[in-house]
């Protein structure tokens, strides 16, 4: 019959996309060293580390404050500085 209910539930279950996503997501991550927060800040240092330490890029592309950007700029200049500096 078109429309009747599945016997067995769906895994993984499909995201909600209001309001149970984030749950959805966070509940894959669980037990896992790495979190949304660590992965997306680390996302913001790798685009600042590959385009450059540009505050202003930063804040167009993720949508983050400016207080936020410029802190990650600046985290990003004193990685390559530290990289270009001879020991």
């Amino acid at each position: 019959m078109v429309g009747a209910p599945r016997s067995e539930p769906r895994w993984p279950p499909p995201p909600r996309i209001c309001g149970g996503t984030s749950y959805y997501i966070n509940n894959l991550f669980r037990g896992h060293k790495a979190t949304l927060d660590r992965l997306r800040v680390d996302r913001w240092l790798e685009e600042a580390l590959n385009r450059g330490p540009d505050p202003m890029h930063l804040a167009a592309v993720f949508g983050i404050s400016t207080a936020s950007a410029i802190r990650y700029a600046q985290a990003a200049r004193q990685i390559l500085e530290d990289d270009t500096t001879p020991p």
